[in-house]
């Protein structure tokens, strides 16, 4: 099978010392996963509702999107500013992003003409992004291409590719990494390094006092402004008509499959019985932690599988409660997310390779 296509790379196992003298020599391998991610870029755009977790200082945005690559999943969103007035570029690390109910997209205009701002955002699955499209301001721009009525439609479909993989990119932090350009942005693999791997390149950063956000001299409406409010309300309800769209055609192939445990969306779904019912988006999405018949606050976790048949296009299942790990089932999760940062952050110094381009320039 085609590289791209696989789900694992094979890696070779020292055999067994009891075997040297074994007429029959055994070649041993294991299965090392392929972990598979999906990134969209957007410029002159911002984040309202959250906060970063960290921020570091950086050179490009090369170096500060694949930071946010390796610690995924603590990172899942990374706003890079390049900023005349200030020395160097900051790069801001988000446990949050856009595909969360409290969090929307805001239109930010430079101020000066060579100022940059970028959103890169990282998800399991491209899928993810369909309920929230990007800005269509006139100064802002987006890697993201699918159309607001596919999107409605998309789920479960294989993702369009642009063009080939590129190569992987040399070993760091014990992983390699590469990319494919898509509809939505790109598709990410990143796999385990091999044992034979001589030249391991960590990732170049520097962790920094933390910087506030946003820079000066921009300026964010807070999250008790008009504004936001606006905002956050089509964005509550954009999230829930699709949902419920994503949960009719799941229920719609379930019966037509037979297969009552495929799950595509990612996220809970009322029963059938109540997914003609008119409700109040914004009500439901206000009560959806006490009631179990809406949809999830936040995107759960999940475990990738690749559909028979078709091995690039993967169907996510939710993962029972006992395989969630601690800091998606505790108020741990902050706390560990901090703490992994910290612990990554100081023995990320070296070169970064340039091999994943740039999204939105």
């Amino acid at each position: 099978m085609h590289e791209a296509n696989e789900k694992y790379q094979w890696k070779k196992v020292s055999k067994n010392p009891l075997l040297k003298r074994s007429k029959n020599f055994l070649v041993k391998f294991t299965k090392q996963p392929i972990e598979s991610l999906c990134i969209r870029s957007h410029n002159n755009t911002v984040y309202l509702g959250t906060k970063p977790i960290t921020s570091i200082a950086i050179s490009t945005i090369d170096q500060c999107h694949d930071t946010c690559l390796e610690l995924y999943p603590y990172c899942v969103a990374v706003i890079f500013y390049k900023i005349i007035t200030l020395n160097n570029p900051l790069c801001y690390l988000f446990n949050k992003s856009s595909i969360y109910r409290d969090v929307v997209l805001y239109p930010e205009k430079p101020l000066a003409e060579h100022d940059v701002i970028n959103i890169i955002e990282v998800v399991a699955n491209c899928h993810e992004f369909n309920a929230v499209p990007p800005l269509s301001d006139t100064f802002t721009a987006s890697s993201d291409k699918v159309s607001r009525i596919r999107r409605a439609t998309n789920f479960g479909n294989r993702i369009k590719r642009m063009g080939l993989w590129s190569q992987w990119t040399k070993c760091r932090n014990g992983y390699q990494i590469r990319s494919q350009p898509c509809e939505y942005g790109r598709l990410i693999q990143k796999r385990q390094c091999s044992n034979k791997s001589s030249t391991e390149i960590p990732l170049f950063v520097h962790p920094s006092s933390f910087l506030p956000y946003p820079p000066q001299p921009y300026e964010h409406p807070d999250n008790k402004s008009p504004e936001y409010g606006r905002r956050l309300s089509e964005h509550m309800k954009q999230l829930y008509r699709l949902r419920q769209n994503c949960c009719k055609r799941q229920e719609w192939y379930r019966k037509h499959v037979g297969k009552d445990y495929i799950d595509f969306c990612g996220h809970s779904c009322p029963p059938s019985s109540l997914l003609d019912i008119e409700q109040d988006p914004e009500q439901l999405l206000r009560n959806e932690k006490q009631q179990q018949s809406v949809f999830s606050e936040e995107p759960i976790s999940r475990i990738q599988e690749y559909r028979k048949r078709q091995s690039d296009e993967i169907v996510m299942l939710s993962a029972p409660v006992s395989l969630l790990p601690d800091y998606e089932t505790s108020e741990w999760k902050n706390e560990q997310q901090q703490s992994s940062i910290k612990m990554h952050l100081p023995n990320l110094n070296g070169e970064v390779s340039s091999d994943l381009p740039r999204e939105v320039q």
